[in-house]
């Protein structure tokens, strides 16, 4: 059955968005139309959609008269990213200190942390470990921290992921992310603060030990 048409270039950008975060299509290498107009049989117009909203998330780049290329990062752009993510979420822990939680966001950690433990790809859990954070990020009920958060979404999956390559990783994470809805359920923010800045900084520490071997 054919996909309808508003449809389309949603689906080819999450089909695109799999491949670049589980290295399919690696940092520099092109994406070509014409092999995704091939693959749902459809014209180029919602391929050419898909490919500008990669370019708006951040992890794509189109070059004149060559076409489209996955964005490709450094390892201070990589730095950067985890730095921010971990300053917004940083703010976000110091917001609940000083306000009300917001049951359904509560509700969606839960679910989310449950999904987690049952997931068997590692790009699922890694778009799942996000959302969690995400839904951590929600608790506070501002925008701004939801909107600057979103902004470094797919750049984060693609490096996130690397870090899931690790040996017994995925395990730890689920460890630590119970330890964080169990700390935010007894409202011990401090305690979840530095939870988490361990949690970020092992991340980072493993992504710069991947970098330094790639260089």
């Amino acid at each position: 059955m054919l996909l309808q048409t508003q449809q389309l270039p949603n689906e080819i950008f999450h089909y695109m968005v799999n491949q670049i975060i589980n290295g399919e299509l690696p940092q520099g290498s092109r994406i070509r139309e014409s092999d995704y107009a091939e693959k749902f049989s459809v014209s180029r117009s919602p391929v050419r959609e898909a490919l500008y909203r990669l370019e708006q998330e951040g992890i794509a780049v189109k070059v004149p008269r060559k076409g489209s290329f996955v964005k490709e990062f450094s390892a201070q752009d990589v730095y950067d990213i985890f730095e921010i993510r971990n300053n917004i979420e940083q703010m976000a822990i110091r917001r609940l200190n000083q306000g009300d939680i917001s049951d359904y966001s509560f509700n969606s950690l839960q679910e989310e942390l449950k999904q987690m433990k049952t997931v068997k790809n590692q790009v699922d859990y890694t778009l799942m470990n996000f959302n969690f954070h995400y839904h951590m990020i929600c608790l506070t009920n501002s925008d701004v921290l939801k909107e600057f958060y979103l902004k470094l979404k797919y750049p984060l999956l693609m490096f996130q992921n690397l870090n899931f390559t690790f040996e017994n990783r995925i395990h730890l994470s689920i460890t630590e992310h119970e330890k964080m809805l169990d700390l935010i359920q007894q409202a011990k923010f401090e305690e979840l603060q530095d939870i988490l800045l361990t949690h970020n900084n092992r991340v980072l520490t493993n992504l710069k030990e991947y970098l330094k071997k790639q260089s």
